[in-house]
């Protein structure tokens, strides 16, 4: 996937809590913090809380940092999304 942009935090966190950072080189779930990030989803606060916890955006991306600080995206942890209301 690449660096991330400017302005954007991000952290590599343990799959079942999502509360321990991971080191350079392990796969957990991507997290991100940044201005520019939603505040939720439309009418569905249940949802939102999942998703955004303090402030961090809990994307659904197993990923890896290398020690270039490239980001390597290399599964979902939910392998089903909606698209135009029908699950992929």
């Amino acid at each position: 996937m690449g660096i991330p942009w400017p302005d954007v935090d991000i952290r590599i966190v343990d799959i079942e809590t999502g509360t321990k950072d991971l080191p350079l080189g392990q796969m957990g779930e991507l997290i991100a913090k940044s201005p520019t990030i939603m505040s939720g989803y439309w009418n569905n606060p249940s949802e939102t809380a999942i998703a955004l916890r303090d402030g961090w955006l809990y994307t659904g991306d197993i990923a890896y940092l290398d020690k270039d600080a490239f980001i390597f995206i290399v599964d979902r942890k939910k392998d089903m999304i909606l698209c135009s209301g029908f699950s992929v």
